[in-house]
């Protein structure tokens, strides 16, 4: 776990980035309604008094006075932005995100905050991001302090962790202006690597007893850090007689997925053997599945071979196989005998079928 200063950073809602936020409503921004009539500590909370987050679960998170003994609104209060940022250097670099209070009510009631993070990829890395701070300026020994946590599975309970930390908020800035304290922010990162499609991920209050205000909580995001790396095989298809200047054939390769995860992804380079006379009949790749579903890529044209970027290998699981080819002919001048062409997939190569050249 790590600690940062305020720099431009990813918005905590961002459809349509290409590297998205997996967090709904990471800024507790759907449904609050602040009080506006008056800018002061007791009215910076949720109307009425309790408060609906539509993505998020919450509630007693069980530590110190933490229990079940009311409405789970009792548990967090959520402070508007304008109020949680005041004077605090994180105010233009936190996308406009709400906070959350785990101390809710003033009332010592220890709560949480947490959500199902879904649709992830097994073996992916993951990192994590959000801004962590005190609402008022601490005076030791009483630390405001999170609990931090991703778990595997979809429940907030009882699963593998994959990423924890204990943050202790340090002491606010006691500077004054005017009659309101001065915020203390620190953005903090972690990571987890996905063992399965879902985790669950929590903030919970830890702050020692006697205090109306606990940790606080705002702009959490995860997001794609970097993708499996699933190992796979590649190895010559079966031998192709081929007559010069009269036939066209389909050198190729076959794969295997070695690894449990599907295979990403790939960038293809087929290319021809330097003075055999082969030469291209179409610049297209063909890919075929287990189950004999094919599917074509168009590929670009270089100096020696053709580029293919992207090309889904069919590999969906552990153990998959599947096929590639692409359709050469010889010129009738080409020498007789054995070649092949060479197929780059990733970091990995291989020799196409070998390509018997005849009369």
């Amino acid at each position: 776990m790590t600690s940062v200063v305020p720099s431009p950073q990813p918005a905590a809602a961002d459809s349509g980035n290409t590297n998205p936020n997996l967090v709904r409503d990471g800024g507790f921004q759907k449904a609050p309604n602040f009080l506006e009539s008056e800018y002061v500590y007791y009215n910076a909370v949720a109307r009425a008094q309790n408060v609906y987050l539509s993505e998020w679960d919450y509630g007693s998170n069980g530590n110190n006075l933490g229990n079940d003994q009311g409405p789970r609104g009792n548990y967090i209060d959520v402070r508007s932005h304008d109020y949680a940022f005041d004077q605090n250097e994180w105010r233009d670099a936190s996308h406009g995100s709400n906070a959350v209070d785990l101390i809710g009510m003033g009332n010592q009631w220890h709560g949480y905050v947490g959500q199902r993070i879904a649709g992830l990829i097994h073996g992916a890395r993951y990192e994590v991001t959000f801004l962590a701070g005190a609402a008022f300026a601490q005076d030791g020994p009483h630390p405001v302090r999170m609990r931090y946590t991703v778990t595997d599975g979809s429940s907030p309970f009882g699963g593998v962790e994959l990423d924890r930390d204990i943050l202790e908020i340090r002491k606010a800035d006691e500077a004054t202006v005017g009659s309101a304290w001065k915020r203390y922010w620190e953005q903090h990162k972690g990571s987890f690597t996905a063992v399965s499609s879902d985790a669950y991920i929590k903030f919970a209050d830890d702050t020692q007893l006697g205090f109306w205000s606990g940790a606080q909580l705002a702009d959490v995001a995860v997001r794609l850090h970097s993708a499996p790396v699933v190992p796979f095989s590649v190895s010559p298809g079966d031998p192709v007689s081929l007559k010069r200047g009269v036939e066209t054939r389909y050198p190729g390769v076959q794969l295997q997925n070695g690894g449990q995860a599907a295979v990403p992804p790939q960038n293809i380079k087929v290319t021809l053997p330097p003075g055999k006379g082969l030469e291209f009949a179409s610049y297209k790749l063909t890919v075929m599945d287990a189950f004999q579903n094919t599917r074509q890529y168009n590929g670009n044209v270089s100096a020696d071979g053709l580029t293919f970027p992207d090309v889904n290998l069919a590999l969906p699981q552990g153990g998959s196989t599947s096929v590639m080819w692409v359709e050469v002919k010889a010129g009738a001048g080409a020498p007789l005998g054995s070649t092949y062409l060479s197929f780059s997939i990733g970091d990995k190569t291989s020799p196409s079928s070998m390509l018997n050249v005849v009369e």
